[in-house]
């Protein structure tokens, strides 16, 4: 649901009591970050939720905070309270009985029109448990959370520039 107003042709959900049926497929695009408790926040979503309903997730990377941290520079969004990869987004999902998860960073994707690295994830609810579709070790990670990291910074250095 939405307090988003004003968008032709649509119809929007203003309260949960507004729902009376259950989704095949649900999207979580920027939410997880915005939530103390992740867990709970799906826990309630699966009210919604068909018995093999596809959950469709996408995170922000922002990896590039451990860099940073480490560093001792302050970078990043601070109105993100949670922050994820792909392996704690997989784990979070799998406590929620969302199994047969494909996690991957997608490093193409933009939110609101400005460029933005996020964790793409598909799941499904009550999935099968032996299929896991998850493929990543910690080598591939660090690389990946270097070049995510050096991104950023060429990003930001560019558009001091223009």
């Amino acid at each position: 649901y939405s307090e988003w107003a004003n968008i032709e042709d649509l119809k929007f959900i203003k309260s949960k009591n507004e729902v009376y049926e259950k989704f095949d497929i649900i999207i979580l695009s920027h939410v997880l970050e915005h939530t103390y408790d992740p867990i709970k926040e799906i826990e309630h979503t699966l009210e919604y939720a068909n018995k093999n309903c596809i959950f469709i997730i996408e995170v922000p990377d922002e990896r590039h905070n451990l860099i940073m941290g480490l560093l001792g520079k302050r970078f990043g969004m601070n109105y993100h309270v949670s922050t994820f990869t792909r392996t704690s987004l997989q784990k979070l999902l799998n406590k929620c009985n969302i199994n047969t998860v494909k996690t991957q960073y997608n490093f193409n994707s933009s939110y609101r029109g400005q460029i933005c690295d996020v964790i793409s994830c598909v799941g499904i609810l009550n999935g099968s448990k032996n299929e896991n579709l998850f493929n990543q070790n910690i080598v591939r990670e660090i690389l990946s959370t270097f070049l995510v990291t050096l991104r950023k910074i060429v990003r930001k250095i560019l558009s001091k520039i223009n």
